[in-house]
């Protein structure tokens, strides 16, 4: 690696690379960090493979036009920092170039874990396409590129403990390094107090309306308040899919006190979210939760289950209530004390703002230069 003071990095990420997408907007914002300390930085995703978009079989072929970039303009970077899978062809083949590392965005291997483990509760077997690409194939894409990468990165504890404990990997060679939130929101005031007892609570639901962000235990809690007659109102954001698609998944009793924003704008969020309470973060799988920090940036209480990073975040400065284990009745039970407690609600609320603008994209693309930089003398 070019020991200058500035780097020339490359980001890439089996995704499309926009600012409104949870990966492609993290790491957007971590490339802008880096760009302002002085760094040279690049990002290649699906839009650069797959100019005219991504084919039938996309997933499959993405490692091997990395690797196919790579022997073309390897030699213009002194990093790669590659989404876990992607560079497995790359590092098969590699005689010197760039130090590869490999970033996972909620480690394949647990979200696996816990996906099976829901599948069980409830009944279900994954389809064949699901063990053949993403309960094996994949794993086994995701396990070279940690064996053989020069660096790791893993944005929660859980996923480093796992990475450690399942390839032996050295401690200098893994970073745990969590995401940050937007300088726009990091300057946000403090919550406004709402004393009012009266007042419906107003609940928040930040990401994609997909099973493992636990949708089907959303839509239990929001019966289970309405059966107790609590007064609230609930905003589903960012779900990627029509209000129609979303409220089929409620009765339609529930349908008056639900609205649905299927696509926002980052900078909107402030707004959207500026008359609600709490953030329900029901996911039974993740790596950090960009919905889950932003919201807490925003001011809102979270109640989250106990997935991804979520236990590190809330536990800091009591910055939010963690549903352990996750039950119906445990989200209820905490909801309908809060809307009659609104002093401890906007406790909560100040804490969780705190501990979400306690870091910054600046310190965390600090952090992880000099990470790059330690790899030239990481024990393998």
């Amino acid at each position: 690696m070019s020991h200058a003071p500035h780097l020339r990095i490359l980001f890439v990420m089996h995704h499309l690379v926009e600012r409104n997408a949870g990966v492609g907007g993290a790491t957007l914002s971590l490339h802008d960090a880096m760009r302002a300390l002085g760094h040279e930085v690049h990002t290649y995703g699906y839009q650069d493979a797959f100019p005219d978009g991504p084919p039938r079989g996309h997933r499959l072929l993405f490692p091997w036009c990395v690797a196919a970039f790579l022997k073309r303009e390897g030699h213009r970077f002194d990093v790669v920092d590659a989404t876990t899978g992607d560079a497995w062809v790359w590092l098969a083949r590699r005689v010197g170039g760039p130090r590869i590392v490999t970033r996972a965005h909620g480690l394949e291997h647990t979200a696996h874990a816990a996906l099976m483990h829901h599948a069980a509760q409830d009944g279900r077997s994954p389809s064949l396409g699901y063990r053949l690409y993403s309960g094996w194939y994949r794993l086994w894409e995701v396990e070279q590129s940690i064996r053989h990468a020069d660096g790791i990165v893993m944005l929660n504890a859980r996923d480093a403990a796992y990475t450690r404990d399942r390839w032996h990997v050295p401690s200098a060679r893994l970073l745990v390094s969590a995401n940050a939130v937007s300088d726009a929101l990091r300057a946000l005031p403090a919550p406004t107090p709402d004393s009012s007892r009266t007042q419906p609570l107003r609940l928040a639901f930040v990401g994609s309306w997909i099973p493992r962000k636990g949708i089907a235990l959303t839509a239990a809690v929001v019966e289970a308040l309405l059966d107790r007659g609590v007064p609230f109102e609930l905003d589903l954001l960012g779900t990627g899919l029509s209000a129609d698609r979303v409220l089929a998944d409620f009765t339609p009793r529930a349908h008056a006190v639900i609205r649905v924003r299927p696509v926002y704008q980052a900078a909107e969020l402030p707004t959207l979210l500026q008359a609600c309470h709490l953030l329900l973060h029901p996911s039974w799988s993740e790596g950090f939760s960009v919905g889950l920090v932003e919201g807490m940036a925003c001011g809102l209480a979270p109640l989250a289950t106990d997935a991804g990073a979520s236990r590190e975040l809330l536990l800091r400065q009591t910055a939010g209530l963690l549903i352990d284990p996750p039950s119906v009745e445990g989200f209820v039970d905490v909801i309908a004390a809060l809307s009659t407690d609104r002093a401890r609600l906007q406790a909560l609320r100040c804490a969780a703002q705190a501990t979400a603008v306690a870091s910054s994209w600046d310190s965390i693309a600090r952090t992880t230069v000099d990470f790059y930089r330690s790899l030239d003398s990481a024990p393998r």
